[in-house]
């Protein structure tokens, strides 16, 4: 699980804070974290990842495109954070294809429940 590599893509930094912590607190110690979209590529060119959680305000449907377009990351599980859900927000993110949906604020709970899921994972 400690090998367990997690890229976290979000604009507020006490988000970003509050999620890496969360994940280090789970046994996790390879979590990456990203401010935008572009930078969150970027290192994906330089780092392979097992899991992505993203901010969808901040990342978006343009984000999985182009993520989903770079071989060996079609398959990689994306868990989308969001604030205030429209539905429009909701379905765009589902037909992307991510791997999950959770609205902030989130419980410690909720996220681990979340990046469970898409990881195929139990954590303690």
């Amino acid at each position: 699980m400690t090998d367990t590599r997690v890229l976290i893509v979000d604009d507020s930094h006490s988000i970003r804070r509050v999620v890496h912590n969360t994940l280090i607190g789970l046994g996790l110690t390879r979590v990456m974290t990203e401010s935008n979209g572009t930078g969150a590529l970027e290192r994906l060119i330089f780092v392979d990842v097992d899991l992505i959680i993203v901010n969808w305000r901040v990342t978006g449907a343009k984000f999985m495109k182009k993520l989903h377009g770079n071989e060996g990351m079609t398959n990689l599980p994306v868990i989308v954070m969001v604030g205030h859900p429209e539905e429009s927000d909701i379905k765009e993110a589902m037909e992307s294809g991510v791997a999950g949906f959770i609205v902030k604020p989130f419980t410690g709970e909720r996220l681990v429940s979340a990046a469970g899921k898409a990881l195929n994972m139990t954590f303690a």
